[in-house]
């Protein structure tokens, strides 16, 4: 019984823990972001506005000027999916990762190219395995913080433990190492 309870919180999208990964997840970043010295992080910004009918608008989950390129804005949205759920047996990880990140990327990206932004999609599982384009993300993101706060890369584990019981959100193992950055997976305890 517990069994089946415990795999509905993972899975359902009406409640259990699947938007508060999500939230938890969006709202770790936009702190770090802010703390990485960028001024403007937005959350949840309005890509397109609703039509009349109020259908066709666009929020992505946040935005930050000067990520990527200078003085243009950055559009993310994520997607934290269990790989391990029912639907999803038998689809190798890659596969996956790889089908959410496009689904995103048809979803935000010509909107985004109209407003002049970039988008990136930060597609991850619950295990804290990152896609390809993800990783990127956050090997930037550590990099703007280890300029900002003049230190050499040195991300063991950054960890972001949650108000609410024990639910933690393993964000990356950074390893600075003769001017290579190696991403390692770290598990969240």
């Amino acid at each position: 019984m517990w069994r089946g309870f415990f795999l509905i919180s993972l899975d359902c999208k009406k409640g259990g823990l699947v938007v508060l990964r999500h939230n938890d997840f969006r709202d770790l970043n936009i702190d770090l972001l802010k703390k990485s010295g960028l001024t403007q992080v937005i959350e949840e910004p309005v890509l397109k506005e609703s039509s009349v009918d109020g259908t066709d608008g666009l929020r992505v989950d946040w935005s930050a000027r000067s990520f990527w390129e200078s003085q243009r804005e950055a559009l993310f949205d994520c997607c934290i999916i269990n790989a391990d759920a029912p639907s999803h047996k038998g689809t190798p990880l890659d596969t996956l990762l790889a089908s959410c990140r496009n689904v995103k990327k048809k979803k935000y990206c010509p909107s985004a190219e109209q407003v002049g932004s970039s988008f990136t999609p930060v597609v991850a599982t619950c295990e804290a395995i990152f896609d390809s384009e993800a990783e990127v993300y956050i090997k930037k993101l550590a990099s703007l913080l280890a300029h900002k706060w003049k230190k050499k890369l040195f991300y063991h584990c950054l960890l972001h433990q949650s108000k609410n019981a024990s639910r933690n959100i393993a964000i990356c193992q950074l390893v600075h190492s003769r001017n290579e950055i190696q991403m390692e997976k770290c598990s969240s305890r």
